[in-house]
């Protein structure tokens, strides 16, 4: 019985990570982490204000990566926060308009398995919500019950994507094989080593995107400290990029990215020696996450080592798989 109302619920997988969010359902939605409250005075003039408008408790957002209101952090507050609720409702908005939910999540390596984070997750999230929904003058009041939620490690879901095929079936060469699994996202590293689909140790490091962006900042600043010019997160944004646009006239920091991409890149080669893993006692080292896309091309990937082809929708794939086999 417990099954068949599983299977009548509508199952979305979420990631809702600190610089992405990625959600799945009959589609598969990657977009940035960060929203920005529409003040009662703000208008557009000769153009017609066309973005979609998310209302919540009495306040108005719409989707902006340059806004400031995010949940993103290493921070685990955040899981029991309404901003952290308020991302997951947009986020299931934008791929179903069903109205019961059966969720499932991943988090990271040291925040999987706290029966407290988990406790606040829960609570905040199970539940009847409801989202008003703004998109050209026409708006819906979605009514979002969610049933369910079931929270898996992060790096697992690149370990499911890896070995389940998209028939849901185990793919029998990789069902023994042993695993070393580095997801590299914004805020954290996470590890996991795996015989086939059995967890045999986890890990982390907080190094990801995050602290590329702090790195890059701390290069640029510097060279440029003795002119009174400050650039900040928002000028080279989630993925930096190597010409900013600041004070009436263009920057090229080109070289400092590459040295800043080079740095994590080697930091996180060393934070994964010191920790003991021996790239060679793998059948296979699979790189994934979002930073991987942005230092791929200074990343020391070993002999038998990959760098997942869609690294950062890796993991939202594999628990998407998850719910599809485990929950109907």
């Amino acid at each position: 019985m417990e099954r068949y109302k599983m299977c009548n619920l509508e199952q979305i997988a979420l990631d809702l990570a600190n610089g992405f969010i990625k959600v799945a359902n009959k589609e598969t939605l990657c977009y940035e982490n960060k929203l920005r409250r529409i003040r009662h005075n703000e208008f557009s003039v000769l153009t017609q204000f066309n973005e979609t408008i998310y209302t919540f408790e009495g306040n108005q957002y719409v989707l902006d990566p340059v806004g400031e209101i995010t949940s993103g952090g290493r921070n685990n507050s955040r899981y029991g926060s309404d901003q952290y609720l308020l991302e997951c409702l947009i986020a299931i908005s934008k791929v179903t308009d069903k109205v019961d939910i059966s969720l499932t999540i991943g988090l990271p390596c040291k925040d999987h398995g706290n029966d407290t984070i988990k406790k606040n997750i829960v609570d905040k999230l199970v539940g009847s919500h409801i989202l008003k929904i703004k998109k050209n003058d026409s708006e819906v009041a979605r009514v979002l019950e969610i049933k369910d939620v079931t929270i898996l490690c992060e790096p697992v879901g690149t370990l499911l994507d890896l070995i389940v095929d998209e028939n849901l079936h185990i793919v029998p060469e990789l069902e023994e094989s042993k695993f070393l699994i580095v997801d590299i996202g914004h805020g954290t590293m996470d590890i996991i080593e795996t015989n086939g689909l059995h967890i045999t140790n986890k890990d982390h490091a907080n190094i990801g995107g995050m602290t590329l962006v702090q790195d890059y900042l701390e290069r640029i600043n510097a060279k440029y400290s003795d002119t009174g010019k400050v650039f900040k997160e928002s000028d080279v944004t989630i993925i930096p990029k190597n010409k900013i646009n600041r004070y009436n006239e263009e920057w090229d920091f080109s070289q400092e990215l590459t040295n800043s991409k080079k740095h994590i890149a080697n930091e996180i080669t060393s934070i994964i020696s010191q920790k003991g893993y021996a790239y060679e006692n793998y059948d296979l080292v699979v790189f994934t996450g979002g930073c991987c896309l942005q230092i791929n091309d200074y990343l020391a990937v070993p002999s038998n080592g990959v760098i997942h082809e869609n690294c950062q929708t890796a993991n939202v794939n594999g628990y998407k798989k998850y719910a599809h086999i485990m929950k109907g």
